[in-house]
């Protein structure tokens, strides 16, 4: 394999500009934590009313609004993983599945919309959520069971091309590509070019490598590239704070190796520090009371797993 020679070094602002973020993103999470759990507990415990609207007539009860509502709870909640990681050295696992947990209903609520866009608005849409991905590989990464079984439906979404992809966002679509080639799904050759100016094309093409040994430069050179994505006032991926000491794409590759029945590539590396690279998952953590009171009120007012999945994966439609 070439010696990795052009890819950048350590961002030298990244603990500083984590500092910054987490100062104000304590802010924001004292602001709307508890606005945003009593919204979704609300829902779970009792509905929203009937709309009197037509626009809302023919959308399910669940429509109106609390995808983004989740998407908000799945941020907040990744800021209170990452402050246990980084302060108290504790990856917890119980936290990572709430996040998984409000991703996935993010994810199957944003399909559903997907789906039904042309005899809605008579064209098809392309508005799935490159953003969510990070909490939707926390389930592979502790071992959720429902988490491949989405991941293979965001893979043929974005076959479909229902996403707006470009090479902002190289470290979302690396962490989608890795999981496509490890399903043995196929994915298009055009978003392997949005890599192209990061060390994750070469880590995409090399990822299940018997040899551990040759992945070590290209995993320093990956953590290194990650720390480079957090500047604020950018619109890269780790921008807003959140994901900015979780290295949680190579945290998927090692998960992904381990499922493969291939050693993991030892190396140093500030980011690839405890309790990141010595998580190992154990017993699946236990169901988020929340979640599933929010998804069984979901199936009261409508929401088909089934049908959802079943629409997705039809892709001789054209669409």
């Amino acid at each position: 394999m070439k010696k990795i020679v052009s890819w950048p070094g350590l961002d030298s602002r990244w603990k500083a500009g984590w500092k910054a973020h987490f100062k104000n993103n304590k802010e924001w999470y004292d602001a709307y934590i508890d606005p945003t759990r009593h919204e979704l507990d609300q829902y779970a415990s009792m509905g929203l009313r009937s709309s009197s609207d037509e626009d809302w007539s023919k959308h399910k009860r669940w429509e109106r609004g609390l995808s983004s509502t989740l998407e908000m709870y799945a941020l907040l909640k990744a800021f209170d993983l990452e402050s246990s990681a980084v302060i108290e050295k504790f990856f917890d696992a119980q936290l990572a599945e709430e996040i998984f947990a409000a991703g996935r209903i993010e994810e199957l609520m944003r399909l559903y919309v997907l789906i039904r866009s042309p005899e809605r608005v008579g064209r098809q849409l392309r508005t799935m959520n490159i953003h969510i991905i990070p909490a939707v590989v926390l389930g592979v990464i502790i071992g959720n069971e429902s988490a491949f079984p989405l991941m293979r439906l965001l893979i043929v979404a974005c076959r479909r091309g229902w996403y707006s992809l470009d090479d902002r966002f190289p470290v979302f679509i690396f962490m989608l590509l890795l999981t496509a080639d490890f399903l043995r799904e196929i994915f298009p050759d055009e978003l392997v070019l949005l890599l192209k100016n990061s060390p994750l094309a070469d880590l995409l093409s090399s990822w299940d490598n018997p040899d551990p040994t040759a992945l070590v430069d290209l995993c320093i050179a990956t953590c290194n590239f990650h720390t480079t994505r957090c500047r604020a006032g950018t619109d890269m991926e780790f921008a807003n704070g959140n994901w900015c000491y979780i290295p949680v794409e190579l945290m998927l590759l090692m998960r992904l190796r381990t499922l493969r029945g291939l050693a993991t590539p030892h190396f140093e590396h500030p980011l690839w520090i405890a309790p990141f690279a010595n998580f190992v998952p154990s017993e699946p953590p236990v169901d988020s009371d929340l979640m599933l009171a929010f998804e069984q009120r979901m199936r009261t007012d409508g929401f088909d797993e089934e049908f959802i999945t079943q629409n997705v994966l039809m892709e001789n439609t054209g669409n």
